[in-house]
């Protein structure tokens, strides 16, 4: 993808048996402006979540655990695979990101250099 944003921003998504709604997070991000590398990191599903990744979204990196580590652990491995990385957007399976809003986010960080953290209005 072009940037536009001019950063590269990682979105890491740590997934334990999420098949019902990743689809859904996962395409969510296939229209955002930016280049945007999304990473799942699978906590050993069982009901066929990266079998799903794998095959509906080739162009997401997808790390299987052999098991369920935590989120904290899910979110420090997915930044291992991140050398490079501008900014970290840290989102749950089940969530759908709106329009625009990775490059929204991104421009107000750029413009307030003391922001070390931001959350989205949900």
């Amino acid at each position: 993808m072009t940037s536009k944003i001019g950063a590269d921003v990682a979105v890491i998504v740590v997934s334990f048996d999420s098949h019902e709604y990743i689809g859904r997070c996962l395409e969510s991000l296939v229209g955002q402006e930016g280049k945007i590398r999304v990473i799942v990191v699978d906590n050993a599903s069982r009901d066929g979540t990266p079998q799903l990744v794998r095959k509906s979204f080739p162009h997401v990196t997808l790390v299987s655990l052999p098991r369920n580590t935590g989120f904290a652990a899910g979110v420090n491995r997915g930044i291992r695979e991140c050398s490079g990385t501008d900014f970290f957007f840290l989102l749950n399976p089940d969530c759908v990101v709106l329009p625009n809003a990775i490059p929204r986010m991104v421009s107000f960080a750029q413009n307030r250099p003391g922001v070390a953290i931001l959350g989205p209005r949900v």
